[in-house]
C-alpha cells in the first residue's frame, strides 16, 4: 500500500512537472517572439533611418548640383562674346540639356534681356518650346517654386521649379515595404511623394504632426511611433524624419519615411507562429506519451505487486503443506532468475538456499539450470501455461534422486510473461516402488509364460480377470475374461471344486481337469 502511494505521488509529480514544462516553454516562446519582434523592429528602424537620411542628403545634393548648373547657364549668358546666333541656337540647347538632366524639376525658364524676354518649357508630350514671352506660359504645374538670377546689366533668369514631382521621382529608388509611405514636409504642407499618393491618401494625427514640426524647427531628426488613417481605418507605424534644405530655393524642408508596424513583424510572426505551434505539439505529444507510458508502467507494477502478493500468500500456504512432504516451492521472474525459494530446498537438493538462487543468475554455466530454462522456453513457444515433468538429479553427495516439477507460468493482462511459480518434490521413493512393482510384474509374467498349464487369474468372487494359455487349445475359443469359474467348471466337477471357492478369505491353488486338459486355478492376489 505504501509503495502504491509513492508511485501515485510520483505520477502526479511527473504530470505536474510536464504541465509546468509546457507552460514554461509557452512563456519562453512568447518572450522569444517578442524579443525577435523587437529586434526586427529595431533593425527596420535603423534601416528606415538610413534610407530617410540617404534620400534627404542625396536630394539636397541634387538640388545643389542643379543650382550650380543654373549658375553656369547664367554665366554663359553673361559672356560678352555672345552674338545673336548664340542666343538663338546655343541658349535653347543649353536650357533643354538642363531640363533633361533634372527631369520634372524645371517647369519654365524665363530669360529677360534688356531688349526682349523669352521663355522655355516642356509640354506633356515632352516637346521643348522656345518662344518670345507674350504674357502666357504653357505650364503643366499648379504649385511651383522658383530660382532667380540677375546682374547689374539688366540680364535676368527665372526658373520655375516643381519640387514635389522631382522629389517623388527621386525617392522612387529608395526601397520600402509595400505598406510603406514617403512624405515631404514643406512648412505646414505635408506632401505625399510615395506610391500611396496615386491611391488613397494617408492622413496623420495632429499631435504627431505637431511633434514632427517642433523637431524640424530646431533642426532635429527623429523616429516616431505614430497612428495614421487611410479610408477611415487607423493603423500604427514607425516614421522617421530627416530635415534638409532645397539649397537656396527653399529652407526647412524635411523628408519623412513611414512603414507599418504590422508589416515589419508579419513575416516573422507567421513563420515563428507555425514553428512554435509545431514545437508545442511535439512537446505535448512527448509529455502525453511519457505520461501514458508511466501510467501503463504503474499499472503493470501494481498488477505485478498484486500478483506477487498473491504468489507470496500462495507460496506461504504451499510451504505449510510441503513441510509434511519432501518438496519445496520456488518463484522466478521473466528472466529466469529465482526471486524466492522455500527453505526446504537445502533438504531436498543438498545445496544451500543461496547457492540455488545464485545458480539461476544470467549467463549461468550449470548444465541442469540451462536444461530447465530450455524446457521453460519450449513451453512458452508452445503457448502453454503449465509445466509438468520429472527429472533425475544428482545431489552434491552423489545421491541420485527423482524430482517431479510442476510449474504454473504467470502472464499479465497484456499476455506478457512475468515469471512462474513452481513446486519441486522428491518422488524417489514412489519412483523406486513403481519401478519395483514393474519389475515384479515382469518377473511374474516371465514365470507364468514358462508354466505349461493353462492358468486362470480370478478375484474373490470367482470372476476371471486374466488367464494364460501357452499353446492354442483345440476346441476352445479362448474366451474366459469376465466369466465366472462356475461357468467354466464342468457340471460333474462343480460339486467337488465349487465349495472351495465359497470362502473368499481362502485363496487356493488347485488343478482342474476339463476333458483331457488340466487347468491350474490361481486366486487373484490383487484383491
Amino acid at each position: 500500500m505504501w509503495t502504491r502511494k509513492i508511485n501515485n505521488l510520483s505520477f502526479l509529480l511527473t504530470t505536474a512537472l510536464g504541465i509546468f514544462l509546457v507552460l514554461l516553454v509557452i512563456a519562453l516562446g512568447v518572450s522569444f517572439y517578442f524579443a525577435i519582434s523587437d529586434a526586427q523592429l529595431a533593425s527596420r528602424k535603423v534601416f528606415l533611418t538610413k534610407q530617410t537620411e540617404l534620400a534627404a542628403r542625396e536630394l539636397e545634393l541634387e538640388i545643389f548640383r542643379f543650382e550650380e548648373d543654373a549658375s553656369s547657364l547664367f554665366s554663359f549668358l553673361e559672356d560678352e562674346d555672345l552674338d545673336e546666333e548664340d542666343f538663338q541656337l546655343d541658349l535653347p540647347m543649353a536650357i533643354r540639356k538642363l531640363m533633361n538632366n533634372y527631369p520634372e524639376l524645371v517647369d519654365t525658364v524665363w530669360v529677360n534681356f534688356p531688349e526682349s524676354t523669352s521663355f522655355f518649357t516642356m509640354t506633356d508630350r515632352n516637346d521643348f518650346i522656345s518662344q518670345p514671352f507674350d504674357g502666357f506660359i504653357r505650364s503643366k504645374f499648379q504649385e511651383n517654386s522658383s530660382l532667380y538670377r540677375s546682374n547689374s546689366e539688366g540680364l535676368e533668369m527665372l526658373f520655375l521649379l516643381n519640387l514635389e514631382d522631382f522629389s517623388r521621382r527621386f525617392v522612387t529608388n529608395y526601397y520600402l515595404n509595400a505598406e510603406g509611405g514617403k512624405f515631404l514636409l514643406i512648412g505646414d504642407q505635408l506632401i505625399d511623394i510615395g506610391p500611396s499618393a496615386l491611391n488613397t491618401p494617408i492622413e496623420f494625427q495632429d499631435k504627431d504632426i505637431l511633434a514632427i514640426k517642433n523637431d524640424i524647427a530646431i533642426g532635429l531628426k527623429g523616429i516616431y511611433e505614430v497612428t495614421l488613417n487611410q479610408e477611415g481605418k487607423p493603423f500604427n507605424g514607425v516614421l522617421v524624419q530627416y530635415p534638409f534644405d532645397f539649397g537656396g530655393i527653399l529652407e526647412n524642408a524635411s523628408m519623412l519615411f513611414f512603414i507599418e508596424t504590422e508589416e515589419l513583424t508579419e513575416g516573422v510572426y507567421n513563420t515563428y507562429l507555425w514553428l512554435f505551434f509545431v514545437l508545442i505539439l511535439l512537446l505535448l505529444g512527448t509529455i502525453v506519451f511519457f505520461i501514458l507510458s508511466l501510467n501503463n508502467n504503474l499499472k503493470s507494477q501494481h498488477q505485478l505487486e498484486k500478483s506477487s502478493q498473491e504468489i507470496s500468500e500462495l507460496f506461504d500456504q504451499q510451504n505449510l503443506l510441503l513441510k509434511e512432504l519432501k518438496g519445496f516451492v520456488y518463484f522466478h521472474n521473466h528472466k529466469g532468475e529465482m526471486t524466492r525459494v522455500s527453505d526446504e530446498v537445502e533438504e531436498i537438493l543438498g545445496s544451500p538456499k543461496e547457492e540455488f538462487i545464485k545458480a539461476f543468475l544470467p549467463n549461468s554455466s550449470i548444465r541442469e539450470v540451462n536444461e530447465l530454462q530450455e524446457i521453460v522456453s519450449h513451453v512458452l513457444d508452445s503457448k502453454k501455461s503449465v509445466l509438468d515433468f520429472e527429472y533425475d538429479y544428482i545431489r552434491p553427495d552423489q545421491k541420485k534422486i527423482r524430482l517431479k516439477i510442476f510449474e504454473k507460468l504467470i502472464f499479465d493482462e497484456n499476455g506478457r510473461f512475468n515469471g512462474g511459480l513452481g513446486i519441486c518434490t522428491d518422488i524417489t521413493s514412489q519412483f523406486e516402488a513403481s519401478q519395483e512393482l514393474v519389475q515384479s510384474e515382469n518377473r511374474l509374467r516371465t514365470v507364468l509364460e514358462n508354466i505349461p498349464d493353462i492358468i486362470f487369474i480370478y478375484d474373490n468372487k470367482g470372476k476371471v480377470i486374466d488367464f494364460h494359455v501357452k499353446d492354442k487349445i483345440p476346441g476352445w475359443d479362448g474366451t474366459a475374461l469376465g466369466k465366472y469359474l462356475a461357468d467354466l467348471i464342468p457340471e460333474d466337477q462343480k460339486k467337488r471344486h465349487f465349495k472351495l471357492l465359497i470362502p473368499q478369505e481362502i485363496q487356493v491353488l488347485f488343478n482342474l481337469s476339463i476333458g483331457s486338459w488340466s487347468f491350474r486355478m490361481v486366486p487373484s492376489i490383487l484383491n
